[in-house]
């Protein structure tokens, strides 16, 4: 019969196996998110070293590529996506804002709606950036409404094609 001190050594060894393996899944779960992080953070680098656009800032690229959004402040806003935004966020804003790149295309109401609102808040994201020398006020209160609705978003929906927007636009 085991002694209540070997009993003990026991249960501790197995709390040791069940705490090493649950760091064990936290750093590979931090390595796949630190990989996919760094993955997206150098597609929209490339993306705002182009002309053709960024996978994660469909409405910002939809008024770039219409010369409504000045090209440093459209590039401030897709490298502040890249750094500080969590893909949980970018998913739930492709799952409103795909759509809604695709209804303005068709109607320039849903445009002139939506142009205001996202041109405040490139503009805050430029001075966050060091882009622009001020701050944006109603950049902030569109940022501090809108970040945290696509972050809620964006834990109950699955992620959008945005590639639908660019095969639309060869077509």
């Amino acid at each position: 019969m085991a002694s209540e001190e070997e009993k003990y050594y026991k249960r501790q060894n197995e709390r040791d196996a069940e705490i090493d393996a649950h760091n064990a899944e936290v750093r590979r779960d931090h390595e796949r998110w630190e990989k996919e992080n760094a993955e997206r953070e150098e597609r929209n680098e490339r993306d705002a070293n182009s002309e053709y656009g960024s996978s994660d800032r469909v409405i910002c690229t939809h008024f770039y590529r219409k010369g409504m959004l000045a090209r440093e402040v459209w590039r401030a806003d897709m490298t502040f996506t890249a750094k500080h935004l969590s893909e949980t966020t970018v998913r739930g804003y492709h799952f409103w804002a795909i759509p809604y790149v695709q209804l303005m295309r068709k109607n320039s109401f849903a445009e002139r709606i939506m142009f205001p609102l996202a041109k405040w808040r490139a503009e805050e994201l430029g001075y966050q950036m060091g882009v622009l020398p001020r701050s944006n006020f109603k950049g902030k209160a569109v940022r501090l409404i809108l970040e945290p609705f696509c972050w809620t978003l964006g834990c109950f929906v699955d992620q959008k094609d945005w590639r639908v927007l660019e095969e639309a636009n060869k077509t």
